[in-house]
């Protein structure tokens, strides 16, 4: 089963290291299994061809939303605007996780005020993290040293939990104030299925405190829908008809004041001028609005 090598392909190109030669950790740096076919995304495995993971999800994580009862469907079918690096996590769950509704509500936590400010480096573990996979938190002074580790799990009511090696649970935003975390290391223990069985994969270490660069991607095909783009130019008609209205009762109230009949006739050209400069900014304010809108519904931060 041959893996697409075109440029571009949404659901599964090739990737390749530096040096040019092929690496088997390729689409979202998942690995790739050239006697199936099939890359290993940690829990399931994923078929770039037909665009399937080949097992169900194990969990349902939008039971409100239809695409997501598709438990064999990858980043809920739009791949231009998801990725699925572990296979479950989503940008939807870290969401559900951290109680918010949007994904700058999740970043703003993040920021001076927020409730995690400054600790960019958890929001990289949760980007990075699958339930079951242990994360290690060490301090400062002495990095290599584990002071607490325990696994991703969830309660009864989908929580984000951290189980440790006693089997108590604790609310894992709990457990990342309460203990020294400079540094957090996550590892994995390859899931059945996998060719080779690993107990203790290293997935990644992150600083709490080091914020993480992450590019945003754009859905062309939303943004620049041919109904979107019609729209845009009727929007972006009005304040610029208004706007060319504004000035030409501006140049030929200026125009008209000659004398003083012409001065009188030219103010009140330049009531109508006001009147229509004010019609310009309000007009030109909700299509920048709508514009925007359109922009953050069309991007997302990447992988």
């Amino acid at each position: 089963m041959p893996l697409r090598q075109a440029q571009g392909e949404p659901y599964g190109d090739a990737r390749y290291n530096p040096g040019g030669q092929k690496t088997n950790y390729r689409f979202t740096g998942q690995r790739w299994d050239q006697g199936h076919g099939l890359y290993w995304y940690n829990s399931r495995w994923y078929d770039p061809l037909v665009g399937r993971f080949m097992q169900a999800d194990s969990i349902v994580p939008q039971p409100g939303n239809p695409q997501s009862l598709n438990r064999y469907a990858y980043t809920l079918n739009n791949p231009l605007r998801y990725t699925d690096p572990t296979g479950m996590f989503s940008e939807d769950e870290i969401k559900k996780y951290l109680g918010v509704e949007t994904w700058e509500e999740v970043l703003a936590q993040f920021e001076e005020g927020g409730k995690y400010a400054g600790q960019w480096g958890w929001l990289e573990v949760l980007r990075n993290a699958h339930l079951n996979d242990s994360v290690a938190f060490s301090g400062a002074d002495r990095p290599g040293h584990e002071i607490f580790r325990g696994r991703f799990t969830e309660d009864d009511n989908g929580n984000l939990m951290i189980t440790d090696n006693q089997g108590t649970m604790y609310d894992a935003g709990t457990v990342f104030h309460s203990n020294p975390h400079y540094l957090m290391t996550l590892y994995r223990d390859s899931l059945p299925g996998a060719t080779v069985h690993v107990e203790n994969n290293f997935v990644g270490q992150w600083k709490a405190d080091q914020k993480y660069l992450h590019l945003k991607s754009v859905d062309w095909n939303k943004l620049l829908n041919p109904v979107e783009v019609a729209d845009l130019a009727k929007l972006w008609g009005a304040p610029v008809t208004t706007g060319a209205l504004t000035v030409a009762f501006v140049v030929g109230g200026v125009g008209l004041c000659t004398t003083v009949m012409g001065c009188i006739a030219g103010a009140e050209l330049g009531v109508a001028a006001a009147a229509a400069g004010t019609s310009t900014y309000l007009l030109g304010q909700g299509a920048f609005l709508y514009t925007k809108h359109l922009w953050e519904e069309s991007t997302t931060y990447g992988p």
